[in-house]
């Protein structure tokens, strides 16, 4: 229950940072196209380090909110059933590796 409360929270407070880093882009360059935008580190370096920061933060590595958070979720669901577990982690791990290979 601690793991899916700390994560709702979580996943509020990262999301409403994007949407408002998003805004910031698209103040300053008028327009939300990745291929458009360009240089953002030599043209706004605040502004590209508070999105490469919120993208560290979102990724959920170790060390960050999101990752106790997925920590907590996973034991939870560990106590209650190990072998599903096992398989949960084996089937994300393989359609992650899938998803990236296709980028």
């Amino acid at each position: 229950m601690l793991g899916g409360i700390l994560f709702s929270a979580t996943h509020g407070a990262l999301s409403a940072l994007m949407f408002y880093l998003v805004d910031c882009l698209y103040r300053r360059f008028n327009t939300r196209s990745v291929v458009e935008i360009s240089g953002i580190l030599q043209l706004t370096p605040m502004l590209g380090i508070a999105i490469i920061l919120m993208c560290v933060l979102y990724a959920g590595l170790p060390g960050t909110l999101k990752f106790t958070c997925e920590f907590y979720i996973f034991c939870g669901l560990f106590e209650v059933s190990p072998i599903l577990t096992i398989l949960l982690f084996f089937v994300a791990n393989v359609l992650g590796l899938v998803g990236f290979s296709k980028c």
